[in-house]
């Protein structure tokens, strides 16, 4: 394809993160979904230099959700009314919500993230918008992840997912990383010890997430033994 038609003309220059809690209690409107997405989105402002008057472009992403819905509870006062702000938060929301009067171009069924930045940089090279705004919202509510997923909440894994299911929520994708390990050992005479200073490291970061699950639940540090 080329060199990117845009390439040196697009810069990210502010980001921001929300407080995190492994579940949502349901009755902190602040700590919603909708309620997190604009405590990030503002700090991102915020360190961008930026004002709400310079945003004139909105692109969030839906895949977050995780099949969960707040229905059939019922819903909150106004904006937490319906399923946006509580397990999404839209473009459309984020605008009416944070009062953004420049905003000409929204976008809320984006892809997840990493797609999701490149639309935004092609969005801005495009002229679509100069200052565009990009959160990823994610949530989970109480209860089994995924609770509306039938495979989650099933008691056997027939079929295919006798190869996947088993081992955890995403072993899907890493099932297609894991073939794609096994082809370079085999091609470069490589062994699965090869990953041990990666899983070691990987465990120690989580052990400094004081929410996560290790720290809470395992806080301990894997061996290479143990490994």
């Amino acid at each position: 394809m080329g060199i990117w038609e845009h390439r040196g003309k697009v810069a990210v220059v502010g980001w921001g993160q929300s407080h995190m809690d492994r579940r949502w209690d349901g009755v902190a409107l602040d700590r919603s979904c909708g309620g997190l997405s604009k405590e990030a989105c503002l700090k991102a402002i915020a360190d961008a230099g930026l004002s709400l008057d310079d945003i004139d472009g909105l692109i969030t992403s839906p895949e977050t959700r995780a099949e969960q819905t707040w229905a059939p509870r019922p819903y909150f006062d106004p904006p937490y009314d319906t399923e946006d702000g509580l397990t999404y938060a839209s473009a459309e929301w984020m605008q009416r919500e944070l009062g953004l009067k420049n905003v000409k171009y929204l976008k809320s069924d984006a892809p997840y993230i990493g797609p999701m930045m490149g639309l935004a940089a092609q969005a801005v090279g495009d002229g679509l918008c100069e200052t565009v705004l990009v959160w990823y919202p994610m949530v989970n509510l109480e209860g089994r992840y995924g609770h509306n997923n039938p495979q989650n909440i099933n008691q056997e894994a027939p079929g295919n997912s006798a190869f996947s299911l088993p081992w955890g929520y995403q072993s899907g994708a890493m099932f297609n990383n894991l073939v794609i390990f096994l082809q370079y050992c085999k091609k470069y005479g490589k062994s699965h010890d090869g990953l041990a200073p990666l899983c070691l490291n990987l465990r120690r970061n989580g052990l400094m997430t004081p929410w996560g699950y290790y720290a809470l639940h395992e806080p301990y540090q894997l061996t290479l033994e143990d490994y």
